[in-house]
Protein backbone atom coordinates (compact mmCIF):
# COMPACT_ATOMS: atom_id res chain seq x y z
CA UNK A 1 0.00 0.00 0.00
CA UNK A 2 1.16 3.52 -0.57
CA UNK A 3 1.35 3.74 3.58
CA UNK A 4 3.57 0.89 3.47
CA UNK A 5 5.71 1.66 0.63
CA UNK A 6 6.37 5.52 2.40
CA UNK A 7 7.42 3.57 5.81
CA UNK A 8 9.48 1.28 3.37
CA UNK A 9 11.01 4.34 2.46
CA UNK A 10 11.45 6.00 5.32
CA UNK A 11 13.62 3.33 6.77
CA UNK A 12 15.88 2.81 3.54
CA UNK A 13 17.06 6.60 3.79
CA UNK A 14 16.98 6.91 7.31
CA UNK A 15 19.60 8.63 9.41
CA UNK A 16 21.52 7.62 12.65
CA UNK A 17 23.23 10.18 15.00
CA UNK A 18 26.22 8.32 16.30
CA UNK A 19 29.35 8.31 18.47
CA UNK A 20 31.85 6.01 17.66
CA UNK A 21 35.11 4.98 19.70
CA UNK A 22 37.59 2.57 17.93
CA UNK A 23 40.23 0.45 19.48
CA UNK A 24 43.14 -1.25 17.10
CA UNK A 25 46.16 -3.75 17.14
CA UNK A 26 48.42 -1.01 17.65
CA UNK A 27 46.49 0.49 20.68
CA UNK A 28 47.34 -2.86 22.69
CA UNK A 29 51.01 -3.45 21.14
CA UNK A 30 53.11 -2.65 24.08
CA UNK A 31 50.94 -5.32 26.50
CA UNK A 32 51.78 -8.07 24.23
CA UNK A 33 54.09 -10.36 24.81
CA UNK A 34 55.57 -13.65 23.40
CA UNK A 35 57.73 -16.20 24.91
CA UNK A 36 59.32 -19.32 24.17
CA UNK A 37 57.23 -21.75 26.28
CA UNK A 38 54.13 -20.20 24.70
CA UNK A 39 55.22 -20.94 21.27
CA UNK A 40 55.98 -24.33 21.83
CA UNK A 41 52.92 -24.92 23.96
CA UNK A 42 50.81 -23.00 20.80
CA UNK A 43 52.38 -25.79 18.65
CA UNK A 44 52.33 -28.66 20.73
CA UNK A 45 48.05 -28.05 20.96
CA UNK A 46 47.46 -26.87 17.43
CA UNK A 47 49.03 -30.50 15.78
CA UNK A 48 46.66 -30.10 12.57
CA UNK A 49 47.97 -26.70 11.91
CA UNK A 50 51.13 -25.75 10.22
CA UNK A 51 50.75 -28.69 7.70
CA UNK A 52 51.91 -29.55 4.57
CA UNK A 53 48.99 -31.33 2.63
CA UNK A 54 49.30 -35.01 0.52
CA UNK A 55 50.24 -33.94 -3.05
CA UNK A 56 50.47 -35.52 -6.18
CA UNK A 57 52.82 -34.55 -9.35
CA UNK A 58 50.82 -35.47 -12.72
CA UNK A 59 51.11 -35.92 -16.17
CA UNK A 60 48.00 -35.95 -18.53
CA UNK A 61 46.22 -35.89 -21.43
CA UNK A 62 43.23 -33.19 -22.59
CA UNK A 63 40.93 -32.37 -24.81
CA UNK A 64 38.59 -29.71 -25.25
CA UNK A 65 35.78 -28.50 -27.79
CA UNK A 66 38.13 -25.33 -27.41
CA UNK A 67 40.60 -26.52 -29.04
CA UNK A 68 39.30 -28.61 -31.27
CA UNK A 69 37.23 -25.73 -32.94
CA UNK A 70 40.06 -23.41 -33.37
CA UNK A 71 40.66 -23.97 -36.67
CA UNK A 72 37.26 -24.96 -38.02
CA UNK A 73 36.70 -22.60 -41.08
CA UNK A 74 32.62 -22.15 -42.36
CA UNK A 75 32.25 -21.11 -46.11
CA UNK A 76 29.55 -18.98 -47.70
CA UNK A 77 27.71 -21.71 -49.01
CA UNK A 78 27.43 -23.73 -46.42
CA UNK A 79 26.17 -20.60 -44.12
CA UNK A 80 23.13 -20.11 -47.07
CA UNK A 81 22.21 -23.86 -47.54
CA UNK A 82 21.75 -24.03 -43.72
CA UNK A 83 19.80 -20.78 -43.52
CA UNK A 84 17.91 -22.28 -46.95
CA UNK A 85 17.37 -25.43 -45.22
CA UNK A 86 15.79 -23.92 -41.78
CA UNK A 87 14.55 -20.87 -42.90
CA UNK A 88 11.40 -21.43 -40.50
CA UNK A 89 13.78 -21.36 -37.46
CA UNK A 90 13.97 -17.47 -37.97
CA UNK A 91 10.27 -16.97 -38.90
CA UNK A 92 9.46 -13.44 -36.52
CA UNK A 93 5.65 -12.79 -35.99
CA UNK A 94 4.31 -9.27 -37.19
CA UNK A 95 6.48 -6.53 -35.75
CA UNK A 96 5.83 -2.52 -35.72
CA UNK A 97 8.56 0.06 -35.29
CA UNK A 98 7.11 2.79 -32.87
CA UNK A 99 8.15 5.91 -30.72
CA UNK A 100 7.15 7.08 -27.33
CA UNK A 101 6.70 9.94 -25.10
CA UNK A 102 6.28 8.70 -21.41
CA UNK A 103 5.10 11.46 -18.71
CA UNK A 104 5.78 9.46 -15.22
CA UNK A 105 2.68 9.49 -13.19
CA UNK A 106 4.37 10.44 -9.76
CA UNK A 107 2.35 11.94 -7.46
CA UNK A 108 -0.18 14.19 -9.61
CA UNK A 109 -1.90 11.77 -12.43
CA UNK A 110 -3.62 14.54 -13.55
CA UNK A 111 -0.37 16.78 -14.03
CA UNK A 112 1.19 14.02 -15.75
CA UNK A 113 -2.05 13.24 -18.10
CA UNK A 114 -2.04 17.06 -18.92
CA UNK A 115 1.33 17.17 -19.74
CA UNK A 116 1.18 13.88 -22.01
CA UNK A 117 -1.85 15.95 -23.88
CA UNK A 118 0.05 19.14 -24.46
CA UNK A 119 2.96 16.90 -26.14
CA UNK A 120 0.67 15.81 -28.37
CA UNK A 121 -0.64 18.73 -29.38
CA UNK A 122 2.99 20.04 -29.95
CA UNK A 123 3.12 16.94 -32.52
CA UNK A 124 -0.18 17.76 -33.98
CA UNK A 125 0.64 21.33 -34.40
CA UNK A 126 3.73 19.85 -36.48
CA UNK A 127 7.10 19.97 -34.22
CA UNK A 128 8.82 16.49 -34.97
CA UNK A 129 7.67 14.20 -32.71
CA UNK A 130 11.71 13.31 -32.05
CA UNK A 131 12.27 17.30 -30.71
CA UNK A 132 8.98 16.54 -28.54
CA UNK A 133 10.53 13.25 -27.23
CA UNK A 134 13.65 14.36 -26.10
CA UNK A 135 12.25 18.11 -24.99
CA UNK A 136 9.41 15.99 -22.89
CA UNK A 137 9.84 12.37 -22.20
CA UNK A 138 10.44 10.72 -18.97
CA UNK A 139 11.83 7.63 -20.51
CA UNK A 140 15.37 8.34 -20.15
CA UNK A 141 16.71 5.54 -21.95
CA UNK A 142 14.54 6.45 -25.22
CA UNK A 143 14.26 10.20 -24.98
CA UNK A 144 17.48 11.01 -26.77
CA UNK A 145 17.00 9.00 -29.44
CA UNK A 146 13.37 10.87 -30.02
CA UNK A 147 11.35 7.93 -28.33
CA UNK A 148 12.34 5.21 -30.91
CA UNK A 149 11.01 1.96 -28.92
CA UNK A 150 12.69 0.00 -31.75
CA UNK A 151 10.68 -3.29 -33.75
CA UNK A 152 8.87 -4.69 -31.62
CA UNK A 153 6.16 -7.33 -31.53
CA UNK A 154 2.49 -7.39 -29.60
CA UNK A 155 3.78 -9.55 -26.53
CA UNK A 156 6.77 -7.28 -26.50
CA UNK A 157 4.37 -4.15 -25.28
CA UNK A 158 2.63 -3.41 -22.15
CA UNK A 159 -1.04 -4.57 -22.33
CA UNK A 160 -2.26 -1.03 -22.40
CA UNK A 161 0.05 -0.34 -25.93
CA UNK A 162 -0.04 -3.07 -27.27
CA UNK A 163 -3.45 -3.15 -28.82
CA UNK A 164 -3.39 0.57 -30.18
CA UNK A 165 -0.04 0.49 -31.77
CA UNK A 166 -1.20 -2.65 -33.31
CA UNK A 167 -3.88 -1.31 -34.91
CA UNK A 168 -2.53 2.15 -36.02
CA UNK A 169 -1.32 2.93 -39.32
CA UNK A 170 1.75 3.67 -40.30
CA UNK A 171 2.12 7.75 -38.99
CA UNK A 172 -0.61 8.08 -37.17
CA UNK A 173 0.31 9.44 -33.26
CA UNK A 174 -1.90 8.49 -30.33
CA UNK A 175 -2.28 9.46 -26.64
CA UNK A 176 -2.62 10.42 -24.02
CA UNK A 177 -2.57 6.28 -23.72
CA UNK A 178 -1.78 5.22 -19.26
CA UNK A 179 0.19 2.48 -18.23
CA UNK A 180 1.40 1.80 -14.84
CA UNK A 181 4.41 3.84 -15.38
CA UNK A 182 2.70 6.92 -16.51
CA UNK A 183 1.24 8.25 -19.88
CA UNK A 184 2.38 7.65 -23.17
CA UNK A 185 2.03 9.35 -26.45
CA UNK A 186 2.91 7.30 -29.35
CA UNK A 187 3.85 7.39 -32.64
CA UNK A 188 3.97 4.52 -35.49
CA UNK A 189 6.94 4.55 -37.66
CA UNK A 190 6.69 1.41 -39.45
CA UNK A 191 5.13 -1.77 -39.87
CA UNK A 192 7.44 -5.15 -40.50
CA UNK A 193 5.31 -7.50 -41.74
CA UNK A 194 6.16 -11.04 -40.72
CA UNK A 195 8.38 -13.83 -42.39
CA UNK A 196 11.95 -14.90 -41.63
CA UNK A 197 14.94 -12.86 -40.48
CA UNK A 198 17.39 -11.90 -43.52
CA UNK A 199 20.11 -14.02 -43.40
CA UNK A 200 22.57 -11.25 -42.49
CA UNK A 201 20.66 -10.79 -39.34
CA UNK A 202 21.44 -14.39 -38.36
CA UNK A 203 24.85 -15.04 -40.12
CA UNK A 204 26.54 -15.14 -37.03
CA UNK A 205 24.28 -16.99 -35.51
CA UNK A 206 24.57 -19.57 -37.86
CA UNK A 207 28.34 -19.47 -38.08
CA UNK A 208 28.46 -19.91 -34.15
CA UNK A 209 26.41 -22.98 -34.95
CA UNK A 210 27.75 -24.82 -37.50
CA UNK A 211 31.14 -24.28 -36.04
CA UNK A 212 29.35 -25.64 -32.66
CA UNK A 213 27.99 -29.14 -34.40
CA UNK A 214 31.98 -29.39 -36.39
CA UNK A 215 33.34 -28.80 -33.02
CA UNK A 216 31.33 -31.80 -31.58
CA UNK A 217 31.91 -33.72 -34.16
CA UNK A 218 35.57 -33.36 -33.65
CA UNK A 219 35.21 -33.87 -30.07
CA UNK A 220 33.56 -37.04 -30.17
CA UNK A 221 35.40 -38.63 -32.87
CA UNK A 222 39.04 -37.71 -30.97
CA UNK A 223 37.34 -38.61 -27.25
CA UNK A 224 36.83 -42.27 -29.06
CA UNK A 225 40.23 -42.43 -30.64
CA UNK A 226 41.71 -41.98 -26.94
CA UNK A 227 39.45 -44.52 -25.23
CA UNK A 228 40.46 -47.00 -28.12
CA UNK A 229 44.42 -45.70 -27.34
CA UNK A 230 43.75 -46.15 -24.04
CA UNK A 231 42.47 -49.61 -24.01
CA UNK A 232 45.55 -50.63 -26.22
CA UNK A 233 47.83 -48.63 -24.25
CA UNK A 234 50.11 -49.00 -20.84
CA UNK A 235 51.73 -45.55 -21.12
CA UNK A 236 50.82 -41.77 -21.42
CA UNK A 237 53.15 -41.88 -24.20
CA UNK A 238 51.83 -44.62 -26.36
CA UNK A 239 48.42 -42.77 -25.62
CA UNK A 240 49.83 -39.70 -26.73
CA UNK A 241 51.74 -41.08 -30.16
CA UNK A 242 48.20 -43.10 -31.09
CA UNK A 243 45.87 -40.16 -30.88
CA UNK A 244 48.52 -36.91 -31.30
CA UNK A 245 47.56 -35.21 -28.53
CA UNK A 246 50.22 -33.48 -25.95
CA UNK A 247 51.38 -34.71 -22.91
CA UNK A 248 50.92 -31.87 -20.00
CA UNK A 249 51.88 -31.46 -16.58
CA UNK A 250 51.01 -30.26 -13.30
CA UNK A 251 52.64 -30.48 -9.45
CA UNK A 252 51.41 -30.00 -6.04
CA UNK A 253 48.09 -30.99 -6.59
CA UNK A 254 46.24 -31.66 -3.19
CA UNK A 255 42.60 -32.99 -2.06
CA UNK A 256 41.31 -29.39 -2.42
CA UNK A 257 42.77 -29.06 -6.12
CA UNK A 258 45.51 -27.27 -7.50
CA UNK A 259 46.33 -25.49 -10.99
CA UNK A 260 45.34 -25.77 -13.53
CA UNK A 261 42.37 -27.64 -12.41
CA UNK A 262 41.55 -25.35 -9.57
CA UNK A 263 39.40 -27.55 -7.66
CA UNK A 264 37.59 -29.88 -10.07
CA UNK A 265 35.97 -32.70 -8.27
CA UNK A 266 36.33 -34.97 -11.01
CA UNK A 267 39.90 -34.33 -11.43
CA UNK A 268 41.07 -34.38 -8.00
CA UNK A 269 39.15 -37.93 -7.94
CA UNK A 270 40.92 -39.16 -10.34
CA UNK A 271 43.75 -38.38 -9.24
CA UNK A 272 43.47 -39.53 -6.01
CA UNK A 273 41.88 -42.75 -6.92
CA UNK A 274 43.39 -46.40 -5.55
CA UNK A 275 45.87 -47.00 -8.07
CA UNK A 276 46.62 -44.42 -9.76
CA UNK A 277 47.38 -42.41 -7.35
CA UNK A 278 49.98 -45.07 -6.46
CA UNK A 279 51.23 -44.63 -9.97
CA UNK A 280 50.31 -48.31 -11.24
CA UNK A 281 48.10 -47.24 -13.57
CA UNK A 282 46.41 -44.73 -15.64
CA UNK A 283 43.06 -43.21 -15.10
CA UNK A 284 40.05 -43.16 -17.08
CA UNK A 285 39.12 -40.86 -19.63
CA UNK A 286 37.54 -38.14 -16.85
CA UNK A 287 34.94 -35.76 -17.80
CA UNK A 288 36.20 -32.33 -16.38
CA UNK A 289 33.24 -30.13 -17.38
CA UNK A 290 30.75 -30.38 -20.09
CA UNK A 291 33.11 -29.27 -22.57
CA UNK A 292 36.56 -31.21 -21.05
CA UNK A 293 37.83 -34.52 -20.60
CA UNK A 294 41.31 -36.14 -19.78
CA UNK A 295 43.55 -39.03 -18.43
CA UNK A 296 45.91 -38.68 -15.78
CA UNK A 297 48.80 -40.55 -15.28
CA UNK A 298 50.40 -39.74 -11.20
CA UNK A 299 54.63 -39.37 -11.13
CA UNK A 300 54.89 -38.60 -7.57
CA UNK A 301 53.03 -38.50 -4.44
CA UNK A 302 54.14 -37.10 -1.19
CA UNK A 303 51.92 -37.72 1.88
CA UNK A 304 50.96 -35.22 4.04
CA UNK A 305 53.66 -33.83 6.67
CA UNK A 306 53.93 -31.60 9.41
CA UNK A 307 56.45 -28.68 9.11
CA UNK A 308 58.95 -28.21 12.02
CA UNK A 309 58.80 -25.16 14.64
CA UNK A 310 61.79 -24.08 13.27
CA UNK A 311 60.00 -23.00 10.06
CA UNK A 312 56.62 -22.00 11.35
CA UNK A 313 58.15 -19.90 14.37
CA UNK A 314 56.47 -16.52 12.53
CA UNK A 315 53.57 -17.88 12.05
CA UNK A 316 53.00 -19.23 15.27
CA UNK A 317 54.48 -15.84 17.04
CA UNK A 318 51.65 -14.26 14.58
CA UNK A 319 49.30 -16.23 15.69
CA UNK A 320 49.78 -15.75 19.24
CA UNK A 321 50.23 -12.27 19.06
CA UNK A 322 46.43 -11.59 17.54
CA UNK A 323 45.07 -13.91 20.06
CA UNK A 324 46.69 -11.69 22.59
CA UNK A 325 45.27 -8.07 21.00
CA UNK A 326 42.00 -9.64 20.70
CA UNK A 327 41.34 -10.21 24.07
CA UNK A 328 43.26 -7.00 25.22
CA UNK A 329 41.07 -5.38 23.02
CA UNK A 330 37.58 -7.18 23.41
CA UNK A 331 38.25 -6.31 27.46
CA UNK A 332 38.94 -2.57 26.98
CA UNK A 333 36.03 -2.60 25.00
CA UNK A 334 34.15 -4.35 27.65
CA UNK A 335 35.35 -2.26 30.06
CA UNK A 336 34.05 0.89 28.07
CA UNK A 337 30.73 -0.22 27.56
CA UNK A 338 30.41 -1.06 31.56
CA UNK A 339 31.50 2.28 32.14
CA UNK A 340 28.76 3.29 29.63
CA UNK A 341 25.90 1.23 31.39
CA UNK A 342 27.11 2.81 34.77
CA UNK A 343 26.03 6.20 33.68
CA UNK A 344 29.11 7.62 32.24
CA UNK A 345 29.91 10.41 29.67
CA UNK A 346 30.92 8.51 26.27
CA UNK A 347 34.37 10.67 25.65
CA UNK A 348 35.13 9.95 29.05
CA UNK A 349 34.44 5.99 29.23
CA UNK A 350 36.41 6.10 26.08
CA UNK A 351 39.40 7.85 27.24
CA UNK A 352 39.55 5.78 30.50
CA UNK A 353 39.49 2.26 28.47
CA UNK A 354 41.93 3.62 26.24
CA UNK A 355 39.42 3.90 23.13
CA UNK A 356 39.89 6.97 20.63
CA UNK A 357 36.14 8.44 20.64
CA UNK A 358 34.98 10.71 17.23
CA UNK A 359 32.83 13.38 17.22
CA UNK A 360 28.87 12.31 16.92
CA UNK A 361 28.79 11.39 13.04
CA UNK A 362 25.43 11.47 10.79
CA UNK A 363 25.55 7.85 9.36
CA UNK A 364 22.56 5.90 6.40
CA UNK A 365 22.74 2.50 5.53
CA UNK A 366 25.27 3.09 2.51
CA UNK A 367 27.67 5.26 4.56
CA UNK A 368 30.93 3.89 2.57
CA UNK A 369 33.60 5.34 4.69
CA UNK A 370 32.01 3.48 7.72
CA UNK A 371 33.02 -0.73 8.45
CA UNK A 372 29.97 -2.51 7.16
CA UNK A 373 30.19 -4.58 10.28
CA UNK A 374 29.65 -1.30 12.50
CA UNK A 375 27.35 0.02 10.19
CA UNK A 376 25.14 -3.10 10.19
CA UNK A 377 25.05 -3.18 14.12
CA UNK A 378 24.06 0.96 14.12
CA UNK A 379 21.36 0.13 11.86
CA UNK A 380 20.04 -3.14 13.63
CA UNK A 381 20.41 -2.04 17.27
CA UNK A 382 17.20 0.07 18.84
CA UNK A 383 16.67 3.27 19.11
CA UNK A 384 17.36 5.47 21.47
CA UNK A 385 15.06 7.69 23.91
CA UNK A 386 15.73 11.22 25.34
CA UNK A 387 16.70 9.32 28.30
CA UNK A 388 18.31 6.33 27.02
CA UNK A 389 20.76 6.37 24.53
CA UNK A 390 21.31 2.90 22.97
CA UNK A 391 24.97 1.64 23.64
CA UNK A 392 26.67 -1.52 21.86
CA UNK A 393 30.11 -3.05 20.49
CA UNK A 394 30.96 -4.64 17.67
CA UNK A 395 33.98 -6.47 16.16
CA UNK A 396 35.03 -4.33 13.19
CA UNK A 397 35.41 -6.07 9.93
CA UNK A 398 38.62 -4.81 9.46
CA UNK A 399 40.07 -5.59 12.61
CA UNK A 400 39.94 -4.02 16.13
CA UNK A 401 36.60 -3.29 18.31
CA UNK A 402 33.77 -0.03 18.19
CA UNK A 403 32.11 1.00 20.82
CA UNK A 404 28.87 3.13 19.77
CA UNK A 405 26.53 5.39 21.42
CA UNK A 406 23.25 6.16 19.24
CA UNK A 407 22.13 9.61 19.94
CA UNK A 408 19.08 10.08 17.30
CA UNK A 409 17.31 8.58 14.66
CA UNK A 410 16.31 10.91 11.79
CA UNK A 411 13.41 9.03 9.76
CA UNK A 412 14.29 9.52 5.61
CA UNK A 413 12.33 11.61 3.34
CA UNK A 414 11.16 9.98 0.40
CA UNK A 415 10.45 13.17 -1.36
CA UNK A 416 14.42 13.26 -1.86
CA UNK A 417 14.59 9.91 -3.36
CA UNK A 418 14.11 10.73 -7.38
CA UNK A 419 10.72 9.97 -8.68
CA UNK A 420 11.68 7.76 -11.01
CA UNK A 421 13.63 5.82 -8.68
CA UNK A 422 10.90 5.39 -6.50
CA UNK A 423 8.76 4.20 -8.66
CA UNK A 424 11.05 1.36 -9.66
CA UNK A 425 11.30 0.45 -6.57
CA UNK A 426 7.54 0.36 -6.03
CA UNK A 427 7.25 -2.26 -8.83
CA UNK A 428 10.11 -4.39 -7.36
CA UNK A 429 8.65 -4.62 -3.46
CA UNK A 430 5.55 -5.39 -5.75
CA UNK A 431 6.69 -7.88 -7.78
CA UNK A 432 8.29 -9.33 -4.00
CA UNK A 433 5.07 -9.20 -2.55
CA UNK A 434 3.18 -11.22 -5.04
CA UNK A 435 5.58 -13.87 -5.17
CA UNK A 436 5.70 -14.46 -1.52
CA UNK A 437 1.43 -14.24 -1.51
CA UNK A 438 1.80 -16.94 -4.79
CA UNK A 439 4.47 -19.35 -2.75
CA UNK A 440 1.61 -18.68 0.29
CA UNK A 441 -1.31 -20.01 -1.76
CA UNK A 442 0.62 -22.69 -3.08
CA UNK A 443 1.61 -24.47 -0.12
CA UNK A 444 -1.35 -23.80 1.63
CA UNK A 445 -3.06 -25.85 -1.15
CA UNK A 446 -0.43 -28.50 -0.82
CA UNK A 447 -0.72 -28.62 2.82
CA UNK A 448 -4.72 -28.78 2.47
CA UNK A 449 -4.90 -31.46 -0.60
CA UNK A 450 -6.33 -35.18 0.29
CA UNK A 451 -3.57 -37.53 -1.35
CA UNK A 452 -4.62 -40.64 -1.96
CA UNK A 453 -2.49 -43.60 -2.11
CA UNK A 454 -3.09 -46.28 -4.67
CA UNK A 455 -2.53 -49.43 -2.23
CA UNK A 456 -2.92 -52.09 -5.36
CA UNK A 457 -0.56 -50.67 -7.83
CA UNK A 458 2.14 -50.32 -5.31
CA UNK A 459 1.87 -54.29 -4.39
CA UNK A 460 1.81 -54.43 -8.11
CA UNK A 461 5.46 -52.79 -8.55
CA UNK A 462 6.76 -56.52 -8.68
CA UNK A 463 5.58 -56.74 -12.20
CA UNK A 464 7.73 -54.36 -13.49
CA UNK A 465 10.90 -55.79 -11.76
Amino acid sequence: TPAEYRRYLNLVAEQRVVSVATIDPQAVADEIGVSEEMVAAYYEDNPDEFRLPEAADVEYIEISRAAVAEDIAVSDDEIEAYYADNRERWLQDEQRRASHILVLTGDDADAARARAAEALARVQAGEPFAAVAADVSEDTGTAEQGGDLGALTRSQLQEELAGIVFSMAEGDVEGPIESSFGYHVVKLDEILERGPLPLDQVRSEILAELRQQEAEARFRDLERSLSDALFDSSSLAEVADATGLDVQSATGITRSGGEPFGANQAAIGAIFADGVLSGEQLSDIVELDADRSAIFKVTEHREATRLPLDDVRDEVVAALEEEQAEGLMQARAEQMQEALDAGEEFAAAAAAAGLAASAPQTLTRTSEAVDPALRFEVFAAGKPTTEDPVYGRVRLQEGGFAVYEIEAVLPGQPESIPLAERDQGKLMMAQESGMGDLQAFVQSLYEDADIEINEDLLAAGDLFQ
